[in-house]
């Protein structure tokens, strides 16, 4: 492997490793769960995605919950990743694995494609989790994500 192979691995093993840096695990199935609050969560995290890909920071922070440990630190490493990267990205699947009133998680399998950019990206498939909690105004937003390294597939 090559250097500009290792740079261009250890740019999307930071990058990912944001993502795994706003993670905590959590949720159980509950009741008081309703069919709003199941598209809510989904549509949020569509959102998430939408402003990721037009490099829209407000929106993006808007997708995340104020009090998750790593928000500002979150903030920062996505300027970087908009300046660095134009990327593309897409859930090919996802199912919500538990919701209660106050929290679900959310598994699903991400594609991420470079759309344009002089820095070296490798397109590419990922498992991960999101954990969504509702905010000070009921809202569901993004707690943590994680992304299982392991399941990672290079598509280019």
């Amino acid at each position: 492997m090559g250097a500009k192979d290792n740079l261009a691995r250890s740019r999307l093993k930071i990058y990912f490793i944001l993502l795994l840096s706003i993670s905590l695990l959590i949720g159980a199935c509950g009741g008081g769960v309703t069919e709003e609050d199941r598209e809510a969560v989904y549509t949020l995290i569509e959102w998430n995605l939408y402003y990721a890909g037009v490099e829209d920071m407000n929106g993006y922070m808007w997708t995340l919950h104020p009090d998750s440990p790593v928000y500002s630190d979150t903030q920062s490493q996505m300027a970087i990743a908009f300046r660095e990267f134009d990327l593309a990205y897409e859930i090919e699947q996802w199912e919500i694995i538990s919701i209660n009133s106050e929290s679900a998680r959310v598994g699903v399998v991400q594609v991420t494609r470079k759309v344009a950019g002089s820095q070296a990206f490798s397109d590419n498939r990922i498992e991960g989790i999101h954990t969504l909690r509702k905010n000070s105004e009921g809202e569901w937003k993004i707690y943590s994500s994680e992304f299982n390294m392991d399941t990672i597939e290079f598509l280019n």
